[in-house]
């Protein structure tokens, strides 16, 4: 059994309802790209050693259902397209050039992340 949703003229389809676990999520998913289809932007720092999502595909599948994901690095100026800044497992020191950088984005973003490992049990996480 699947599930059509309407609103307007678009349409969201969850084509098989296997398991209700997380059928609440999905229905909710569905719903917010109904009400609003534009998807958000979210910046990727590749910059102080810095992980790549790349690095997990299950995950960067999961999250590029809900948002465009965009690499960044310190020279990047114009940060207010995006919606969050995500930084994963930075191995390298700051220096106050950069330090300054990344205080003067995350002050004009509505979010920052920080990940110290990239380790996300994907058969539990939803975006």
């Amino acid at each position: 059994m699947g599930l059509v949703m309407y609103y307007e003229d678009r349409k969201e389809i969850i084509p098989y309802i296997k398991d209700t676990s997380n059928l609440e999520y999905m229905i909710t998913s569905s719903f917010k790209k109904l009400v609003n289809p534009e998807r958000k932007k979210i910046a990727v720092l590749k910059s102080f050693g810095a992980q790549n999502l790349s690095e997990d595909t299950q995950l960067k599948s999961l999250v590029r259902k809900q948002y465009d994901v965009v690499d960044v690095t310190t020279s990047t100026k114009k940060m207010s397209d995006y919606s969050a800044l995500l930084i994963i497992s930075p191995q390298e020191k700051l220096s106050a050039a950069d330090l300054e950088w990344l205080k003067d984005k995350i002050s004009r973003l509505p979010t920052a992340i920080f990940i110290d490992r990239l380790n996300v049990p994907t058969d539990t996480f939803y975006a």
